[in-house]
C-alpha cells in the first residue's frame, strides 16, 4: 500500500478550535512517525474571531466582507455557496479527507456540508466529524438541519456518507468532547497511514462508501470507534462496515460480523492498546435525530408557553404617543 496523506477542514468556530488542539496534541505526542500519516489541514470561517496568534495564514481561509453567522445558518448561505470551490483550490483534498465542524452553530454547519458535497460529488473519500448540541432551541434546530441537510447530501451524490457524532452534553466541559474527537482524529493517522499491513486504499474507500460492499442504498453511516472486539460485538452484533487494525495476527479478533470487513496490522503500542475498530452502522442514525428532536418539542412549548403569559399592559392604561403611561 502506498503512503497516503489526510487533510483535515476545520469549519466554523468550534470546528477551528478542536483542530487546533488535535495538532497541538500530536506535536507533543509520542506517535512514531513511520507509523502515522502526514497531514494537512484548513481553517475555514465567516469570522477571524477564531483565528489564534500564531496559527499560518496559508492555513487559513476567511470569508471576506463577513463578520459570523450569529448562529443564523441562512445568515451567509449564499456567500458561502459561492467560495466553496475557490477554498479546495486554495486548500487542496488528499487521500482521505476529514470535515470537523458543528452541527449547531451558523457557520461551520453550512460551509461543512457544502465542502462536503462537492467533494462527494468529485468521488473523494470524506467524513464528517460533527459535534451535536441542543443547550437552546436555536442550536437543537441547528443540529437537526443539519443533520438532515447531510442525509439529502448522501442521496443526491449518491454515496454513503459516514459521520462521527460527538453530542456536547449540557453541563459537561466542553474539553471532554474535544479530548474524545482528539482520540478519533489520531485513529484516522493510523488507519489511512498507508503504512498498514494487509490493507490498501482500495480496501479503505470500499470501507467508507459501502454502498460499493453492501445492499445498503446511499444515506448516511454512523462511524464509532472501539479498541475492543467484544465491545464492538455488545453495540454493533451485524455493524454494515468495519476497518479493522491490529497489532499481532495472534490476537482475539472481530466477532460481530459485518456486510463488508477489512483489516490490517501495524504496531499500535504507542495508542496503548492492541487493536482498533472503525464500526459503521445505520441502525443509530434515526435515534440521534429523534432524541433531538425530542428535545426541541420540549423547549419549543417552553417558549411558547411565555408568549401565552398575560402582558403588564391592560386596555385600562393610558398610553401616551412618547410609548409612557402617566
Amino acid at each position: 500500500m502506498k503512503e497516503t496523506k489526510m487533510m483535515i477542514y476545520g469549519a466554523g468556530g468550534a470546528g477551528i478550535n478542536v483542530v487546533q488542539r488535535c495538532i497541538e496534541f500530536w506535536g507533543e505526542s509520542k506517535y512514531e512517525a513511520d507509523r502515522v500519516c502526514n497531514y494537512n489541514h484548513a481553517f475555514i470561517d465567516t469570522s477571524s474571531s477564531n483565528v489564534k496568534k500564531g496559527m499560518n495564514e496559508d492555513n487559513v481561509y476567511i470569508l471576506p466582507n463577513l463578520d459570523g453567522s450569529g448562529k443564523k445558518r441562512d445568515e451567509n448561505h449564499l456567500e458561502i455557496s459561492n467560495v466553496i470551490k475557490e477554498v479546495l483550490v486554495k486548500h487542496k483534498p488528499l487521500d482521505f479527507n476529514i470535515v470537523l465542524f458543528s452541527l449547531s452553530g451558523g457557520s461551520g454547519s453550512v460551509i461543512a456540508p457544502l465542502l462536503i458535497s462537492e467533494l462527494l460529488s468529485r468521488n473523494i473519500p470524506v467524513i464528517a466529524v460533527c459535534i451535536g448540541s441542543d443547550e437552546s432551541v436555536l442550536t437543537a434546530n441547528n443540529t437537526l438541519k443539519t443533520l438532515k441537510s447531510l442525509e439529502v447530501i448522501a442521496k443526491k451524490n449518491d454515496k454513503a456518507l459516514n459521520f462521527i457524532y460527538q453530542y456536547n452534553e449540557r453541563g459537561m466541559p466542553r474539553g471532554k468532547a474535544d479530548k474524545a474527537i482528539e482520540g478519533y482524529l489520531s485513529g484516522f493517522r493510523f488507519l489511512f497511514s498507508g503504512k498498514n499491513e494487509e490493507l490498501d486504499s482500495q480496501d479503505l474507500i470500499n470501507w467508507l462508501d459501502f454502498t460499493k460492499t453492501t445492499s445498503l442504498s446511499p444515506q448516511l453511516g454512523l462511524l464509532e470507534v472501539y479498541s475492543s472486539s467484544d465491545d464492538v460485538v455488545a453495540n454493533h452484533p451485524n455493524p454494515v462496515s468495519v476497518a479493522s487494525l491490529y497489532t499481532d495476527k495472534d490476537v482475539h479478533g472481530l466477532t460481530a460480523v459485518p456486510e463488508y470487513h477489512c483489516a490490517g496490522y501495524t504496531d499500535l503500542t504507542s495508542c496503548h492498546v492492541d487493536q482498533l475498530h472503525f464500526v459503521i452502522d445505520v441502525k443509530d442514525v434515526p435515534t440521534i435525530a429523534k432524541k433531538i428532536d425530542k428535545t426541541l418539542n420540549q423547549q419549543k412549548e417552553v417558549a411558547e408557553s411565555r408568549l401565552s403569559q398575560n402582558n403588564l399592559v391592560s386596555s385600562k392604561d393610558k398610553i401616551e404617543d412618547s410609548g409612557l403611561i402617566l
